[in-house]
């Protein structure tokens, strides 16, 4: 497991969710990646201060948390 994803580990109780959630962490989306979990990590990513946009329990939720934990655990600590 990366120190990404030993910082802001999150776990999801459906195997597909907790697979997409590890596999964003470990190897994010490109910018020619496209899809819906794509953009919703995407937007995560650029928003880490926002709500979800998406429902908890659906492969969006499970892409947007990784851009989220992704983006925390990339920035700078106070």
């Amino acid at each position: 497991m990366s120190g990404l994803e030993e910082r802001n580990g999150r776990k999801f109780a459906s195997p597909k969710h907790q697979a997409l959630y590890d596999l964003f962490r470990r190897d994010p989306p490109t910018a020619g990646f496209g899809g819906g979990n794509a953009a919703a990590y995407r937007f995560g990513f650029a928003n880490p201060e926002k709500p979800a946009k998406h429902v908890r329990g659906s492969t969006a939720y499970a892409a947007w948390a990784a851009g989220v934990d992704t983006a925390r655990a990339l920035a700078p600590n106070p």
